[in-house]
């Protein structure tokens, strides 16, 4: 497990910040939804306080001798291309770095299909990525490997304030096989993050989107004896691969398992601080 922290400074109490949720991006898989992860990079891209973080299997990472492979399950980009990882991994970076400004991105995870790379060749594609975003940027808060699963905590200050509130977030990829009802990860995601004392808790790996609010523990306040009940949410993030076909195209494999359509796209989430109490939450985000 991983850990990481980033500290972020507001102005004022006006000031909003927001975490963008992306995962499950399948980049080089002909069923990667390239127009809708350009659009979810957009709505945030360049921002000040929106901040991105991904949860796993970023590129597709199905190579020439991968029982998965075959070649009309290919990206149109790397058809004819024998360096397929590493090309997968040059587009992904370039992708993110044109989108996103130095230091919205929190960090990487993992996926099982970049962990299968390290399983069958001893290396890290997402490692190689963040190399690649952070560059030789100094100055700016680069962008983190993860892992599989970490803990990230966000500090929060505020100019010309001695306090800051903390807002913890927990992301796993994920595990398992897809399930065949809309909102069935949700289960065994929810026992997994009972463990963990988080604001947020992030999944990706099933394809399946949820959001969920959920009671992480319930305590005695510290400064009187009133009943302290600390909420969280338990995000499953959709995946940016199609689950239909167009006429003429190789059907996905989800279409072929009979899965269920699924709407594709990231999840927005703000982040909400309460400076009397030094506390911050996730909330659904009102419009800006």
């Amino acid at each position: 497990m991983q850990v990481a922290e980033r500290s972020i400074m507001l102005q004022s109490r006006a000031d909003r910040i927001f975490l963008h949720i992306m995962s499950d991006l399948h980049i080089g898989s002909a069923q990667c939804d390239e127009e809708e992860i350009v659009r979810c990079l957009k709505a945030g891209g360049g921002k000040e306080h929106h901040y991105y973080i991904f949860c796993g299997d970023i590129i597709d990472c199905i190579g020439h001798k991968d029982k998965r492979f075959h070649p009309s399950k290919l990206h149109r980009a790397f058809v004819g291309i024998d360096d397929i990882l590493g090309s997968e991994i040059e587009y992904a970076a370039e992708l993110l770095k044109k989108h996103l400004e130095p230091g919205q991105i929190l960090g990487l995870l993992d996926g099982n299909h970049e962990r299968k790379s390290l399983e069958y060749c001893s290396f890290h594609p997402v490692r190689r990525i963040v190399e690649m975003i952070n560059g030789y940027t100094t100055g700016i808060p680069q962008a983190q490997y993860l892992g599989y699963h970490c803990l990230y905590r966000l500090m929060i200050r505020r100019n010309k304030s001695k306090g800051a509130a903390s807002f913890v977030i927990h992301a796993h990829h994920g595990w398992g096989g897809g399930g065949r009802t809309a909102g069935g990860s949700i289960t065994k995601y929810d026992r997994h993050a009972m463990q963990y004392s988080a604001d947020i808790h992030c999944y990706g790996h099933s394809h399946d989107p949820g959001l969920k609010p959920i009671v992480q523990d319930v305590s005695i306040m510290r400064t009187r004896l009133e009943i302290d009940i600390r909420n969280s949410w338990l995000i499953c993030c959709p995946a940016f691969q199609k689950t239909l076909s167009q006429p003429g195209e190789t059907e996905p494999w989800a279409e072929t398992m009979g899965f269920p359509l699924r709407p594709m796209g990231g999840i927005v989430m703000e982040i909400d601080v309460d400076w009397e109490m030094g506390k911050a939450k996730a909330v659904m985000p009102s419009p800006e």
